[in-house]
């Protein structure tokens, strides 16, 4: 997307942090044999280890960058935030009220009322 600033940079902090995640995975099922230090984990641990701190070093540095060079334009952020009329916080304000003690189905349908009511406005002002 020519338009974007840093495609291939977040594209490898997204793609990084899925394999940081399969290394803590392994890492975790070493847990169990940590006392025992048998040699059926040390392996994994001989890999995960420093290709989990090189590609973490690696992600600080890259992702420093990135966000040194960032530009937000606030006006905008605002600007398309006002557009959607407030549907963008649907989903938190169902686990809101489902936390407040209001019955899953309950909730979701007075929240979805409320986007529905909050998408046609949307759509009325031509913002969104």
């Amino acid at each position: 997307m020519p338009h974007k600033r840093n495609p291939i940079g977040c594209e490898q902090m997204s793609g990084l942090a899925r394999l940081l995640r399969g290394y803590l995975q392994t890492a975790l099922e070493n847990v169990p044999l940590w006392h025992e230090r048998d040699i059926s984990h040390s392996s994994a641990e001989r890999v995960i280890l420093p290709d989990a701190t090189i590609g973490l070093d690696y992600m600080a540095h890259r992702f420093t960058r990135i966000v040194a060079d960032l530009v937000v334009h606030e006006k905008a952020m605002r600007r398309n935030l006002e557009a959607s009329h407030g549907l963008i916080y649907s989903g938190t304000v169902l686990l809101e009220l489902a936390k407040k003690g209001a019955s899953r189905e309950e909730a979701y349908a007075w929240v979805q009322a409320a986007a529905m009511q909050a998408s046609t406005a949307a759509a009325n002002s031509r913002l969104f």
